[in-house]
């Protein structure tokens, strides 16, 4: 049996024991039983939410009621006398009460007095910010006079909670006589005290758009919507608070914790902590078998291979097992590949064909590949141009720049000739010094112009500094063109660099172009052109 066999074997043995141990353990529902644990705490939390909630209503109903039944009010409802208002409904009566908004109004629903309160800031406020509670108040009022109700009302970004009976004497006797109103802001006064009360986490927001008053007990009614993870140890409820008529007003986010999620994570740690015991024990057991059958093996031969890297001598040969095993044909090919290597590195160690400084094609590089497309040229028909290049008064800049500058000038020219070039049958090349060449495969004379033309411009536009040129103030190249005819190689290279001296003879910083011999006619192509 091969080793591939006995690893298959030892796997399904060791690990099938560890599965199905696996599986009995993580099969018992732990998810299940802690989450519907969780679910019922979450469900008593905000069953005491609300009925926070209603406990502030029921309170700020409570003081209703007594001012509702308070005879003095009662006759200051029908006669609304200013001294009765100033002393005993004043911003001190509100501050006392912790109330933010009061209000008096007569049997026509005509308001009779109001008075707005900052219990935050301990100061009166103008009763316009309330106006719009006390209109919608006055509305319900004109319908039904008698109506004793509490309920929500949003303004703006504000929930006010609001509560109104009709103003009755002390007996209960006789007549309404109009009604008083009482509003407290669920502020972080309020919702800090239901907070310490409830000792549960929670957030509201008032529903925008919502300006109606909803009848007594909206708390009774609520819809809770559950959402994402938002930390790790906390989940949130939502919970729309809405009256009999079914329209939201007021949303509260409870944060409750996790904990009987976390609990399930311990117990499955202790589970993983168990089978991990278990992988330890069964690993024991493969790593003596695997040991023998393969690492054994496998780092000998991996040490002999290390030792012919770092040494290079590939001369050298591994270990051969004896055997009819995977490992006993492997380390019987890699012999072979060390031959095959041994011969690959001689050649490419004496064969580089890249330019160390420029990163592009070398001279050897470039001399290969001419050839190879001066055959393809003549067999096909197909048109072959040659550019040759030469930067301008190169020794000046080296002499005055310094040599490492003069190696950031070579670099610029090559990338630049990468973009012109950028095909990629097109090879840019450098020939050696300041000397460099670019191979146009199915290009004709016209075309290799124009590459020149646009490589000369785009190497200008990169402005390199050149003070010490007699062609212009910044870097430029000296460019000949040419394409093959049917010659020689040494031909077509004499007759770029003809062109290329030709540039540099009028002046430098422009293109040459030298048709083939059967168009010997030499003519120049300005950069302006």
């Amino acid at each position: 049996m091969g080793i591939r066999g006995k690893l298959v074997w030892l796997y399904l043995i060791t690990f099938g024991a560890m599965a199905g141990l696996a599986s009995w353990l993580l099969l018992s529902f732990l998810h299940a039983n802690f989450n519907e644990l969780e679910e019922k705490q979450s469900e008593k939390s905000i069953t005491q939410l609300m009925r926070n909630f209603d406990a502030e209503l029921s309170h700020l109903a409570s003081l209703n009621a007594d001012w509702a039944h308070w005879d003095a009010l009662y006759f200051f409802a029908q006669n609304a006398d200013p001294q009765f208002a100033r002393d005993e409904l004043s911003a001190t009566a509100l501050q006392s009460a912790q109330l933010n908004l009061m209000a008096v109004f007569n049997a026509d629903a005509g308001l009779v007095t109001q008075q707005a309160y900052d219990l935050q800031a301990d100061v009166s406020i103008p009763t316009d910010r309330y106006a719009p509670a006390i209109g919608s108040l006055q509305a319900v009022l004109k319908q039904a006079p008698r109506s004793s109700n509490c309920g929500l009302f949003n303004l703006n970004s504000d929930t006010l909670m609001l509560c109104w009976q009709p103003i009755t004497r002390g007996d209960l006797g006789g007549d309404s006589v109009g009604s008083v109103l009482m509003g407290r802001l669920l502020d972080a006064r309020v919702l800090g005290r239901m907070r310490t009360q409830s000792a549960i986490d929670f957030e509201i927001r008032p529903l925008t758009g919502q300006g109606s008053i909803l009848p007594e007990q909206t708390f009774s009614s609520f819809t809770a919507l559950k959402s994402p993870l938002k930390r790790p140890d906390t989940q949130t409820l939502t919970v729309q608070l809405s009256g009999l008529t079914g329209e939201p007003a007021l949303e509260a986010v409870m944060h409750y914790s996790r904990d009987s999620s976390q609990n399930a994570e311990q117990v499955i740690r202790w589970v993983m902590s168990t089978l991990g015991l278990i992988v330890l024990l069964s690993a024991g057991t493969l790593i003596l078998g695997v040991n023998q059958l393969l690492v054994r093996r496998i780092n000998a031969l991996s040490s002999d291979l290390n030792q012919i890297s770092a040494s290079n001598q590939w001369a050298r040969r591994v270990v051969e097992f004896s055997g009819k095993d995977e490992l006993c044909s492997l380390s019987r090919n890699t012999n072979q590949l060390l031959s095959v290597i041994q011969s690959q590195v001689h050649s490419l160690e004496a064969l580089t064909l890249t330019d160390p400084l420029t990163k592009i094609a070398n001279r050897r590089a470039f001399d290969q590949r001419l050839a190879m497309e001066m055959d393809a040229s003549a067999r096909s028909g197909l048109p072959l141009a040659l550019l040759a290049l030469d930067v301008d008064c190169f020794k000046a800049y080296n002499d005055n720049y310094g040599h490492p500058a003069g190696d950031s000038a070579l670099q610029a020219v090559a990338e630049v000739m990468q973009l012109s070039a950028s095909r990629p049958s097109d090879l840019a090349a450098r020939l050696g010094g300041e000397e460099f060449a670019i191979l146009l495969p199915n290009t004709g004379l016209a075309g290799a112009e124009a590459l020149a033309k646009r490589l000369c411009a785009t190497l200008s536009e990169r402005n390199i500094a050149h003070a010490f040129s007699t062609a212009a103030d910044h870097l430029t190249v000296s460019v000949g063109v040419t394409v093959a005819g049917d010659e020689s190689i040494y031909s077509l290279v004499a007759r770029a660099d003809q062109a290329v001296y030709q540039s540099k003879s009028n002046g430098r910083n422009r293109v040459t172009a030298v048709p083939p011999p059967s168009e010997q006619s030499l003519y120049e192509i300005t950069l302006s052109d």
